[in-house]
């Protein structure tokens, strides 16, 4: 490993938080293009077992590398990620790479153009490493074409839904910080399972142009990263107005937090204790109400309250809604190319043909409900403290590889803890909360106000200080 001076990054350079590789690279400690190759051989050595990468750029990024070694010896700095290796999930669009978001109809298909999150990853100074492993078409399942990610927690745990590879290259230090997306809990459920950071931004926050879809109306594109000042840093190059896009929010992007804004005097958290006790797993409970009783010693208020009812069917709701949505989106290949497609998720974009308008429209019009619900909810707060869904030591990988039918059993996920943020498009904060006695942390999941991410990584930065578990690793 390159000399670090008396900079303390912790197990490793491969570890080190961004800012932390930044003050190394502006100290001329280490360059971009030796950062670059250092990341690079981890890769190479890691992935092979651990199949978190769908393609690998060594070429781009180390002339990525050398432009922006370039730009620093010339006194140009881009900003907190200039020089700083990253990777995206391969549905994002990379400009002469085949991109195939788990899609077997997609093999050959070169990306003509950067999507727009990629194109202000590297206008922010990131170095793309490569693109990462998903399921197909972020949907639940792998089709058989495309490598599984390996949670580098243990080999028989869940690596969790879409943004898997997102979640397993951050966790083992193969990039400091990437690219995940969120439908219906897939940059939450990820980082759950592999003991990372995932902030899942305001719907609109990050413009979708560029970035294959699942369901249009509620893909998010957000941040993967080991600790939440690292997320901030992202969601603050990446989000912003786009005239590709017309979701897109024209707010400015959220200034990243520093040590100083972990403060939570005047800060309010709600906390509903019948709901999260809906959550199977009581260890994971034990540590959500330990997290309370840190963040309330350090100056927040936790507050008492009761969340909107979330219908029991909620997952059946949201599948209706995203499978029309996908055949919209899938119409190119499917069902013309339907044996091109895994049992799973073809079975998924058929469902579409057996949904009358009648249903959509039901279906629009409890989601608009649990929207307006739940964004009223947060009049007077700062924050909803509540599980993810599940632990990944109790999620067993056995359980989802492979899946071949809608028929699997998805109720240990607790879609009820994820899906009104699907619906509504407020932002969430997945991250560690406290150790656990095997496996990754235990996580918990902050809920905010539109557009409030700021206020969620403030109560995330004091948390962490709580809990100090987000410098554990699984691997050296």
């Amino acid at each position: 490993m390159p000399e670090t001076g008396k900079l303390d990054v912790g197990d490793g350079l491969h570890y080190a938080s961004i800012d932390q590789v930044g003050a190394l690279l502006r100290s001329q400690q280490i360059t971009p293009v030796e950062l670059t190759q250092y990341m690079l051989d981890r890769v190479r050595a890691l992935d092979p077992e651990l199949h978190a990468y769908a393609s690998v750029l060594p070429e781009q990024a180390m002339a990525s590398a050398r432009e922006l070694a370039a730009e620093l010896v010339r006194g140009e700095d881009r900003g907190p990620l200039h020089g700083i290796p990253v990777a995206v999930k391969d549905l994002c669009d990379v400009q002469g790479v085949e991109v195939l978001a788990g899609l077997s109809v997609r093999k050959g298909r070169v990306a003509e153009q950067d999507a727009t999150v990629v194109a202000r990853l590297k206008d922010a100074g990131a170095i793309i490493l490569g693109t990462l492993n998903l399921t197909e078409g972020a949907f639940i399942g792998y089709h058989e074409d495309f490598a599984i990610p390996q949670n580098p927690w243990g080999k028989n745990l869940w690596p969790g839904v879409s943004s898997s590879g997102s979640g397993v290259a951050v966790a083992a230090g193969l990039c400091f910080a990437a690219i995940g997306t969120d439908t219906g809990g897939s940059i939450r459920y990820p980082s759950m399972a592999n003991g990372v950071v995932g902030l899942k931004p305001t719907y609109g926050r990050v413009s979708r142009h560029g970035v294959w879809p699942l369901a249009q109306t509620m893909d998010h594109i957000g941040p993967m990263t080991r600790c939440v000042a690292d997320a901030s840093i992202v969601l603050q190059a990446i989000a912003g107005a786009d005239p590709h896009d017309g979701t897109s929010l024209s707010q400015t992007p959220p200034e990243r937090v520093s040590l100083h804004d972990s403060n939570l005097e005047g800060v309010v958290i709600g906390y509903d204790a019948s709901y999260v006790q809906t959550e199977p797993e009581s260890k994971v409970i034990a540590a959500i109400e330990r997290s309370l009783a840190g963040l309330k010693a350090a100056g927040a208020e936790v507050k008492a309250i009761e969340v909107p009812p979330v219908p029991d069917g909620i997952q059946s709701i949201w599948a209706l809604l995203c499978a029309s949505e996908a055949a919209e989106a899938h119409a190119e290949f499917f069902p013309a190319r339907a044996d091109g497609y895994g049992k799973a998720f073809g079975e998924f974009l058929a469902l579409s043909e057996f949904i009358s308008g009648e249903q959509l429209e039901e279906c629009a019009r409890v989601r608009e409900q649990i929207a307006s619900d739940w964004t009223a909810a947060f009049e007077g707060l700062d924050a909803l403290v509540c599980p993810v869904g599940g632990h990944a030591v109790q999620l067993h990988n056995s359980q989802y590889e492979g899946i071949e039918s809608l028929g699997v059993n998805m109720a240990p996920l607790k879609p009820e803890f994820v899906i009104p943020a699907s619906f509504s498009g407020l932002p969430t904060l997945t991250m560690p909360c406290s150790p656990s006695e095997e496996g990754p942390p235990y996580a918990l999941q902050l809920y905010g106000r539109a557009s409030g991410e700021r206020a969620l990584c403030r109560i995330g930065l004091a948390l962490e200080a709580i809990a100090g578990c987000h410098s554990e690793h699984p691997l050296p």
